[in-house]
């Protein structure tokens, strides 16, 4: 058994939302669910996801009646997953089209309970900037410091998340659910290769303080640390951040498997 749950939440996401679900449609793994919970839009999100749901019997949808947040919304759906692994895509990214295909043998034949890999960062129109590069193993005492593991490319057993649940801070709350998880599996294992486009947009001087500021809540409210070792994580986690996005790094080669890549599902959404 390899079927995969993609919990995908959504709240007024018209504008992407149909290249999210053209990824995951697209990929060359075809024992999936997608549960798609509609946060209470606004916009035609949930128009869409229906009709998507109408025309593949492997999307569902949940249509919620007030605004909940990210964290919750993805609760909804982990409640009612069926396969033996879990995997996260938010509504604006995608996936490259053997990215189930790729974590599912990552995580069998290594007996791997907690996967994640590379990814492509890329602006709204999917022009590609980097990639981001992710390290081999990534345990709890790292984690918090670091941006190694996104929601894009975890990917989970499902026995290993029965019961719990992503916190709501309206930031963060993936990070504190990884060390929860964590606490289960010790530690994640990344696959080196990159398999999915976060679509990251402009990081605005608005953002980067937008940054700091939701660390430093997330640490004094979520992990619960004192000053001093808030700030000295604060200190750690915006370096990390700084050679994700803007440190100099060879991008030779780079263009040409991001179009290889990605043709399938670039011919999809066109």
């Amino acid at each position: 058994m390899s079927k995969v749950s993609v919990v995908m939440p959504a709240h007024n996401a018209a504008r992407f939302i149909s290249q999210a679900i053209g990824s995951v449609i697209w990929q060359t793994h075809d024992d999936w669910e997608l549960i798609i919970v509609d946060d209470k839009s606004s916009d035609d999100t949930l128009a869409i996801c229906r009709k998507f749901s109408a025309d593949c019997e492997n999307i569902k949808v949940i249509a919620l009646s007030v605004n909940v947040g990210p964290a919750e919304a993805r609760n909804r759906a982990l409640e009612v997953v069926t396969g033996r692994y879990v995997a996260f895509l938010d509504s604006d990214d995608l996936w490259l089209p053997d990215f189930l295909e790729r974590m599912v043998r990552f995580s069998i034949e290594n007996d791997y309970q907690f996967c994640f890999s590379s990814y492509y960062i890329a602006n709204s129109s999917l022009e590609v900037s980097r990639v981001y590069d992710v390290p081999s193993v990534v345990g709890r005492d790292r984690l918090p410091v670091s941006t190694d593991i996104s929601c894009l490319t975890a990917f989970i057993e499902a026995n290993v998340v029965a019961g719990l649940k992503m916190r709501d801070l309206r930031y963060g709350e993936d990070l504190l659910f990884w060390v929860d998880v964590l606490r289960v599996t010790e530690v994640a294992h990344g696959l080196p290769v990159p398999l999915a486009i976060y679509r990251a947009g402009n990081i605005s001087s608005g953002s980067k303080f937008g940054f700091v500021s939701k660390r430093w809540r997330l640490y004094r409210c979520g992990f619960k640390y004192s000053v001093i070792r808030s700030l000295w994580s604060l200190a750690l986690a915006s370096l990390n951040v700084a050679k994700k996005y803007y440190a100099p790094r060879s991008t030779a080669g780079m263009k040409d498997s991001y179009e290889q890549g990605v043709s399938n599902v670039v011919k999809f959404l066109a």
